[in-house]
């Protein structure tokens, strides 16, 4: 057996063997950030090779799992079955095709988790590291040369990833917006690397850092994503103040480092400025235009959603409509059980049970890292994690990032974390320091 049921903690081996899968978690993990919604049939190949690589491991029993934690994940998969086949009873037609996400993944994704060990955050901080400045780079030279060859070899490559509704660049008075999925993975790593400039103890080496920041700000306003820049400062100050009460409160903000980002602020606004004036009051005008709920029609749109699922909300309260209920406005043709409102629609989908159900996984894990951070520190991969974690829920309120199987790995992670410090704690595994990050 790969699970222990007499203390709720898998068979230890101190040498896992898992050389090969490790290396494909790692490429599963950059193809998923660096191109989020493309090249799927690689990543279901590599995902599966993975999973083999691991019910083997299972079947020899090299396999380091809390039980009891997947006896959570489990019985979230059993929840999720239950309301698809309620769903399906009362007719609704995604009520099988949202099992993916609700039944599949919370059952194969932890099964990944012993693959993690401590030494691993040091390794995940540079794969972040690289994958956001070969997301800065393509999105990048791709604007500033759409119109000559590499612009046209670039469009090529991606046209071949994405298709051509995904791979855009606009032009309209003087603004240009880029549309590129690789984007969404910038609402984690911008507050990712935003906390690591403010709370690392390192004392050289961060001028690369706030040059990236520069970056995935300038992309994230090329692309027009107001959550990128609303959330990205949310995440790490919600992060530092609930872990204000932490014994290794030693990650304070220091006042150089708020003149560096202030004059990081002010160059890029004159950047903008600079190019037109009217850029910059475009970008000032589209942030503002987030609490706009009267004349954009983005938000209009998400409006009339929500009154439309708050009246189903209504009418089924507790328990809900059931996975893959159809509300009053239908967003998409093709999925018309999909909403931005991703909370919203979820209580109108599970009801208000099921959601507090699954905000308690939620802020399970959120306690799980802060227990971290007491211990390491904000100057840790935990701390920096947590930031971007509460980000991208937070974007995911208005957009339905997680529905995705490329950013899984924002929860699981996390979940891979948790289970590595539950077995520490009950079984004393002797593993190696962990590599402080530079």
């Amino acid at each position: 057996m790969f699970l222990s049921n007499s203390n709720g903690l898998g068979i230890n081996r101190s040498e896992y063997g898992y050389g090969a899968a490790r290396l494909l978690v790692i490429i599963l993990l950059a193809i998923s950030i660096i191109f989020p919604g493309g090249l799927i049939p690689v990543k279901v190949g590599v995902f599966l090779l993975i999973l083999v690589i691991v019910v083997i491991s299972m079947i020899t029993g090299r396999v380091s799992l809390s039980l009891n934690l997947y006896l959570l994940s489990l019985f979230y998969a059993l929840v999720g079955l239950a309301w698809s086949f309620y769903g399906e009873l009362l007719g609704n037609p995604g009520a099988m095709k949202v099992m993916t996400v609700m039944v599949a993944y919370p059952i194969l994704f932890p099964l990944f988790s012993p693959l993690y060990r401590e030494e691993d955050n040091s390794s995940l901080y540079r794969l972040f590291l690289i994958c956001a400045w070969i997301i800065v780079a393509i999105d990048l030279v791709y604007v500033l040369n759409y119109f000559n060859s590499i612009g046209n070899t670039l469009h090529t490559i991606l046209t071949s990833i994405y298709g051509d509704v995904k791979t855009d660049v606009q032009f309209a008075d003087n603004n240009v917006s880029i549309q590129l999925m690789n984007v969404n993975s910038i609402i984690f790593l911008l507050p990712f690397f935003l906390s690591y400039l403010f709370f690392s103890k390192s004392r050289g080496g961060k001028v690369y850092i706030y040059i990236l920041v520069l970056l995935m700000i300038t992309t994230g306003l090329l692309a027009n994503r107001r959550a990128v820049l609303l959330t990205a400062i949310l995440g790490p100050v919600i992060a530092f103040f609930i872990t204000t009460n932490s014994p290794q409160d030693q990650g304070k903000l220091k006042g150089s480092r708020w003149w560096i980002v202030s004059f990081t602020i002010a160059l890029v606004i004159w950047i903008f400025y600079s190019v037109h004036s009217s850029v910059l009051k475009y970008y000032i005008d589209l942030t503002i235009s987030t609490f706009n709920f009267t004349d954009d029609y983005s938000n209009g749109i998400r409006v009339s959603q929500f009154h439309s699922l708050l009246d189903g909300i209504y009418d089924a309260p507790f328990w809900g409509h059931g996975a893959g209920a159809v509300a009053g406005v239908i967003r998409s043709v093709q999925t018309p059980w999909t909403y931005e409102l991703t909370y919203v629609a979820f209580i109108f989908h599970y009801g208000i049970i099921c959601f507090v159900i699954y905000a308690f996984g939620i802020v399970f894990l959120c306690r799980q890292l802060i227990s971290s951070i007491k211990k390491n520190g904000r100057s840790s991969f935990e701390f920096y994690f947590l930031s971007g974690f509460i980000s991208f829920m937070l974007a995911n309120a208005t957009n339905p990032y997680l529905e995705s199987f490329d950013f899984m790995w924002v929860l699981f992670i996390p979940y891979a974390i948790v289970n590595r410090r539950l077995l520490q704690r009950k079984l004393r595994i002797d593993l190696a320091p962990a590599k402080r990050i530079p």
